[in-house]
């Protein structure tokens, strides 16, 4: 299905939850996010967005990384040797096997090991 995302388009999966018409939450695993240099994309633009590094807390064997997308605070999980510096503007993407839509809810939160962005449409006949 895609999904129009503050970020931009995504394609997922539907969660068994999810039904056509209710609004949706597109949820991925903060370690499941790539950055990608913008002049030598892998994708179609679809499954991407971009934004400015917040903050990124080594520790150890990875990095918790913030990217601010506009009102969004995106939580990635990055290798230590590929975490951008603090103010860098990024893009990034996220397979859309990795991407799943949940009913926008508040028991969402019980899935508070994913990165949640809110959508307001799904479209369930173009994926």
């Amino acid at each position: 299905m895609v999904v129009e995302s503050p970020l931009g388009t995504f394609v997922a999966r539907r969660s068994v939850e999810w039904r056509e018409g209710l609004p949706a939450s597109l949820f991925f695993r903060p370690e499941h996010v790539e950055f990608f240099d913008r002049n030598n994309p892998s994708n179609n633009g679809t499954n991407t967005g971009s934004g400015i590094i917040e903050r990124a807390t080594f520790l150890g064997n990875s990095a918790d990384v913030v990217i601010r997308c506009g009102e969004i605070a995106l939580r990635v999980r990055a290798h230590p040797t590929r975490t951008p510096a603090a103010g860098k503007q990024v893009h990034f993407s996220v397979a859309p096997e990795f991407c799943i839509v949940f009913p926008a809810s508040p028991s969402a939160g019980r899935l508070s090991a994913l990165t949640s962005i809110f959508s307001q449409r799904a479209d369930s006949d173009l994926g």
